[in-house]
């Protein structure tokens, strides 16, 4: 079975050069699904694929060319029940459009697994070529390289097969790599009786993922379009006092590594840096155009990702928990201290780019879209959409007056390149009740908001959860999906959105414990991330601060909002002993 959802991978891996990708596949229930598109579906199809597999056997079909070209495909009326040898046995086939002359540069793939690397052997513009990797790693041991003496003809459509009962043993490969002989693939063996996925399969399935993923960065980093490389010539200039996570990470290995990548969006390097060589005086420094940005620049993003999420490694795995019912404890029950409560998510939608790469015709898209799914909302969640660029000054006023209206961008943004075309397929959506908002093409695609007076966070999140769940369905209706998946969770503009993308946050009046001079050292104590009431980088107002959870990725959204219920808690405790006189709670004198 691992075999064969590495094949599934790799080929995709390949494919992505080509830029188009179909996908076909077919469960033993009769179940068929197919997907076409540009490399930013890659992700979409894999888990297509891998859904498949849950529910039994699948055949699946890849295809990579200048344009989309289905490749023929027999639907069998009364599929037979398909045993685990056969799952392990399905094939793949990669084809080439046959217009305008294509060749693949991919042919005659094969994967051979045992003592615990997977070797890949295949035909690369006539030469064989090899390479090897750990899959307990996910690193390349060997290659790519060419295997000594051989050549192989192009062909047009290859089948790559998996072996059918017990893994094939790889040979040691050495440079130059022994040459593998190509042969054509064993049919399944019959069936005997159907196979229903077991909780051991589940968890092979979650653990194959999870190396999938190390796997899968490495191969991008052959197949991502590149640019001329410029050497170091356009290595930036850093201030002394510069102590942002870019400055930090970017040294001249990694630079020269991701200098001359470009995504398939059209995203550079520079791209992702400007943001930071502009503002010196930034926290992080980098931004993502897309989501194949988190692949293509890994080598800066995961070291990034790691300093930023508490050590989060590029094999970790992201949860996810929406059930509000799993939250308990109010962090003021009192209503003295916290005035109002706000947990918002970021969503984008995956292939529509994000703002610092989006191009204008998919801003305007992502717009349409949510226009669409937001005017069909109901219940407590209908409300009415407004465009920044076409509503009446009697709604803006009001907007400004509710505190609705979001600004352009900061300085970070504008210099990241998130502010173009303002304010053009940009709005808020808001409810009739003004608890739950959606800001359109913002800093992300969606911030996706549930508010109200007082400190009852079970109750917003309730609302957030059903909101998102809503809007989900309305996209996924219309044929796309937000953009995820198992490593980074949610996918956003800024590496430290990724995960929940969420912000659980009070606006709590806590004079005394403000101007403690411990403040910032408890909040980090209890992980909670304090700034002014007028958002990121303002100053506190009359006492009143703005406390959130600083983390995002690595934990649920469950996890996330108590932790921020217990630490405002702590802290109102805090206020009360300072107030008294007191000492304050233990837990912030350890």
């Amino acid at each position: 079975m691992s075999s064969r959802l590495l094949s599934h991978r790799t080929v995709l891996n390949a494919a992505r050069v080509h830029k188009m990708v179909a996908i076909r596949a077919m469960s033993t229930q009769g179940k068929y699904q197919e997907m076409g598109g540009d490399s930013s579906n890659i992700s979409t199809a894999l888990k297509a694929l891998a859904g498949v597999m849950g529910a039994g056997a699948a055949i699946a079909y890849v295809q990579s060319g200048p344009r989309y070209t289905p490749l023929p495909m027999e639907t069998p009326e009364d599929p037979a029940p398909v045993s685990k040898a056969a799952i392990v046995s399905g094939a793949v086939a990669v084809g080439a459009a046959e217009a305008d002359g294509f060749t693949p540069s991919y042919n005659n793939l094969e994967l051979l697994e045992g003592e615990g690397k997977l070797t890949m052997v295949w035909d690369q513009d006539g030469t064989k070529y090899a390479q090897v990797v750990d899959l307990t790693s996910g690193d390349i041991v060997q290659g790519p390289g060419p295997v000594a003496d051989s050549s192989a003809a192009k062909e047009d459509v290859v089948v790559v097969s998996t072996p059918a009962e017990t893994p094939t043993k790889s040979a040691p490969v050495s440079t130059p790599v022994t040459s593998t002989p190509t042969s054509t693939p064993t049919p399944a063996p019959a069936p005997t009786s159907a196979v229903e996925p077991t909780a051991d399969h589940q968890t092979e399935l979650k653990d194959l993922m999870q190396r999938l993923v190390s796997i899968e960065r490495n191969l991008n980093n052959c197949c991502t379009p590149s640019a001329p490389s410029a050497g170091m010539s356009g290595y930036p200039a850093f201030e002394d006092n510069n102590t942002s996570l870019l400055k930090k990470h970017l040294t001249p290995e990694v630079y020269m590594a991701c200098e001359s990548k470009v995504t398939s969006n059209g995203f550079t390097f520079q791209d992702v840096i400007q943001s930071g060589v502009d503002n010196q005086d930034s926290g992080v420094g980098a931004y993502a155009g897309d989501e194949e940005s988190y692949a293509a620049f890994a080598p800066l993003f995961d070291r990034i990702i790691e300093d930023y999420h508490n050590g989060y490694k590029p094999t970790d795995r992201h949860p996810s928990d929406m059930d509000a019912s799993k939250l308990h404890g109010v962090a003021d029950a009192e209503g003295d201290y916290v005035i109002s409560t706000r947990i918002r998510v970021g969503r984008n939608i995956r292939g529509l780019g994000l703002s610092p790469g989006i191009s204008r015709a998919q801003r305007r898209k992502v717009e349409q879209l949510m226009v669409e799914s937001l005017n069909q909302l109901e219940g407590d969640l209908a409300g009415k959409y407004y465009s920044l660029g076409s509503m009446s000054e009697q709604d803006r006023t009001q907007l400004v007056a509710d505190h609705f209206l979001f600004k352009k961008g900061d300085r970070f943004l504008q210099s990241a390149g998130a502010n173009r075309d303002w304010p053009e397929a940009r709005g808020i959506f808001h409810n009739n009740d003004k608890t739950f908002l959606v800001w359109v093409n913002e800093e992300d695609q969606m911030r996706i908001i549930s508010m109200e007076k007082g400190a009852d966070a079970k109750k917003i999140f309730e609302r957030l959860s059903r909101g998102i769940a809503a809007v989900e369905a309305k996209i996924k209706a219309a044929g796309y999906e937000f953009a995820h998946n198992d490593h980074l969770g949610f996918i956003h503009s800024c590496p430290t959105n990724c995960g929940t993308g969420m912000r659980a946050s009070v606006h709590a009046k806590l004079p005394n414990v403000g101007q403690h001079p411990d403040f910032k050292k408890w909040c980090a104590k209890l992980r909670l991330q304090p700034r002014g009431i007028h958002g990121e980088h303002s100053e506190s107002d009359g006492g009143v601060y703005d406390l959130s959870n600083k983390e995002r990725l690595g934990k649920s959204e469950v996890e996330l909002v108590q932790t921020m219920i217990d630490g405002v808690k702590v802290l109102i405790e805090a206020e009360k002993a300072l107030a008294a006189g007191k000492e304050v709670p233990a837990v912030l004198r350890a």
